[in-house]
């Protein structure tokens, strides 16, 4: 690995950058916050009182052998004895004492962090890549390095993201994740496993997910919100957050998710020492219990630390990083709290970081156990954006939005998977057999429909309440009606993206199944982005139709479900929502559907003979044309061939023979097809059609 290397650290130099550094800082440190802690151990602290502790101010850390350790504000440790628990400080004023050891240059500055990270993509650039995911709330760069063979291309790889101080007061996340990088570049082509990680998994890698945090030395960003509080499946106003996904720190790792496929999402936090499932939000073990168990006990077998669903090994939040990863994304995540200490000394980021990376490379290396593949279109052979459930685990994930793919972690078994895409024909494939070691590939063609209805694809965020004693899920609301619901509580609501635009037609363009005996209300929204401005179309009850033209809109993708707010607290609280239904959009074969921006005009000189045909037909060119294009079309308006010729003189004009495949060399199925010539002659432009029959 070609790095640039740093100024003798004793050097004065080094010392004066450090200095005017830190002076910098102090003020920069007053202007997010004023408030210093104490590092304080609670005990005993019942979790239902976590609430009130954080009511005064206490920053909850997590649970350690003897109770729970917090960072409570100076001058409040009173308020705890009233609260009728006792407490020891364990560090004083424990603000300064990070500080003081984030002073070390053995520790990095975000600016530090950012610079080197430049250099070594840089300097290594056949297998890094350096992204800006977004800023901050202060302008700063959200960088990631991707870590893979081929850094400039998208190849059908396991895809795993890894990243640190979310908190950023907690600086030995960030080392943590930076240490990785440095492992997999200066270790790539020597480390036989490093090397083969790198050819075949995508890495990213993000040390410092809230830079204005990092270099403010506070938990939360440039706005005061606690970022890992702000992500949107089962947001709940906590840590400040004014609305899910308000922040730019977690909507740039949102759209990250949402560009990619991660098997593997793991947030690198400090405060205690315990990797934290999902979920958080919820008592109720995920579909993915016993999967992410085994993830976690092996991760736990190279760091010794404490494994457990978040909601019972640590505590309650809403709106975590882990939740949103595996609840809209599918992805196999967790946090790691790494050390007791937020910033403990220098002299312990080798010894943490070295815990860490062998469990890191283990995760990697089980990207591929289970069932991984690519789902197409059966006629033009283009991947799709699918959604993969496995059987009986019955969670799903979703396909690379660019090449298809998908990678399912699974313990051996025998399963099944049911895929599906809006605009497609589900599939169910039978008896997979996982073996115990490796994965098994099953590449799935989906076959177009254009009569079935389109249904809920993903829940990208959600506000679901009395979670405690809801037991079901949102993969529930997904998929084609089923009798089976989700709860979204008193007062919850949840947004459904359809992953399809719909339109405005007449009659009803949607509807929301409740299928249920106990009609409760409800409001029904509208919008084109996950994040809104939302529309209204009204309330009603029980199932119900929903037309667009209703809130003066014409179309849209993501529909949001809002509870009335009747009801009390209990196991089906709120609107219990089985689907959502939509007409699906169909482009038919009129001219001013397929083409609108194009005038065409009859010429008998283009022609197919034979027409139908059942191997092959030779389309007729007009001789005027020395330049002539087709495009050949399906039914749905989807370019499935297309053919590009030019003539030296009208005397070479000569006809295009079609043998009814994709450009890919698909055979078409028998059906009607549409031919578009685009062709440039001596008196002008002439577009024409001609509609032809595959037998």
């Amino acid at each position: 690995m070609r790095i640039k290397q740093k100024e003798n650290q004793g050097g004065k130099m080094a010392k004066i950058v450090k200095v005017l550094f830190f002076l910098s800082l102090a003020l920069t440190f007053t202007l997010y916050s004023n408030t210093h802690y104490h590092l304080i151990r609670i005990s005993p602290c019942p979790k239902e009182r976590i609430p009130e502790l954080e009511r005064i101010g206490i920053i909850i850390n997590g649970p350690d052998e003897t109770g729970l350790l917090v960072d409570c504000p100076i001058g409040k440790e009173a308020e705890i004895f009233r609260l009728g628990m006792d407490y020891e400080i364990l560090i004083k004023d424990v603000t300064s004492y990070y500080a003081k050891n984030f002073e070390d240059t053995r520790y990095h500055t975000y600016q530090e962090f950012l610079d080197t990270l430049t250099i070594i993509a840089t300097n290594n650039p056949n297998i890094c890549k350096l992204e800006t995911l977004g800023f901050s709330v202060r302008g700063r760069p959200i960088v990631a390095l991707k870590i893979t063979d081929n850094p400039l291309e998208e190849e059908n790889e396991p895809e795993l993201l890894f990243e640190g101080a979310t908190h950023g007061d907690e600086k030995i996340g960030a080392e943590v994740c930076f240490n990785f990088i440095i492992r997999l570049v200066r270790d790539y082509g020597i480390d036989p496993l490093i090397t083969h990680l790198v050819d075949t998994r995508e890495f990213w890698v993000s040390p410092v997910a809230n830079p204005d945090g990092h270099i403010a030395n506070t938990r939360g960003n440039g706005n005061g919100v606690d970022v890992n509080r702000d992500y949107g499946y089962v947001w709940d106003a906590a840590g400040g957050s004014p609305g899910p996904f308000s922040q730019p720190e977690s909507r740039a790792f949102r759209d990250l998710a949402a560009r990619n496929s991660f098997y593997h999402w793991g947030s690198y936090h400090a405060g205690t020492l315990f990797i934290s499932a999902p979920w958080s939000y919820s008592p109720f073990p995920p579909r993915d219990s016993l999967n992410l168990k085994t993830l976690g006990l092996g991760y736990r077998s190279y760091t010794n630390y404490p494994y457990a669903q978040g909601y019972h090994g640590m505590y309650e939040i809403h709106g975590s990083s882990k939740d949103c990863a595996y609840g809209s994304f599918g992805a196999m995540s967790w946090t790691v709290e790494v050390c007791r200490q937020k910033t403990p000394s220098a002299d312990s980021i080798v010894p943490i970081s070295n815990r860490e990376i062998p469990a890191m490379l283990y995760i990697a290396r089980m990207a591929k156990q289970g069932i991984e593949g690519v789902v197409y279109d059966s006629i033009t052979g283009q991947p799709l954006r699918a959604m993969v459930i496995a059987l009986p685990t019955d969670w799903p994930i979703y396909t690379d939005s660019i090449l298809g793919d998908f990678h399912r972690f699974l313990l051996p078994g025998t399963y099944s998977l049911r895929v599906q895409a809006n605009g497609y024909q589900t599939k169910t494939i039978t008896d997979i057999i996982v073996p115990s070691d490796t994965s098994v590939e099953v590449n799935i063609p989906l076959s177009p429909d254009t009569v079935s209805p389109f249904f809920g694809f993903m829940v990208p965020t959600c506000r679901l309440k009395d979670g405690n004693v809801i037991s079901s899920f949102t993969n529930l609301a997904l998929e084609r009606r089923d009798g089976r619901r989700l709860s979204i509580g008193v007062n919850g609501w949840v947004v459904i993206d359809l992953g399809r635009v719909i339109f405005d037609q007449p009659g009803d363009d949607f509807t929301v199944y409740e299928e249920d005996a106990d009609l409760e209300g409800y409001r029904v929204e509208v919008a084109m982005d996950w994040n809104g401005s939302f529309t209204s179309l009204g309330y009603d009850t029980g199932t119900a139709g929903f037309d667009l033209s209703r809130g003066g809109v014409s179309s849209c993708r993501y529909i949001k479900i809002v509870d009335d707010g009747d009801g009390t607290n209990n196991p089906t609280a709120g609107f219990d929502l089985d689907a959502i239904e939509a007409l699906p959009t169909i482009t038919g074969i009129k001219e001013k559907n397929l083409f609108p921006s194009t005038t065409f005009r009859p010429s008998p000189a283009f022609r197919c003979y034979p027409n139908p045909f059942k191997t092959k037909t030779t389309i007729q060119i007009p001789p005027t044309l020395p330049s002539i294009r087709l495009d050949i079309y399906d039914v749905q308006g989807r370019l499935i061939r297309l053919f590009s010729k030019s003539f030296a003189n009208q005397s070479e004009v000569e006809g295009i023979v079609w043998d009814g495949k994709a450009s890919l060399g698909r055979q078409l199925p028998p059906g009607v097809y549409i031919i578009k010539m685009l062709g440039i002659g001596a008196r002008g432009k002439e577009n024409s059609l001609r509609v032809i029959k595959l037998e």
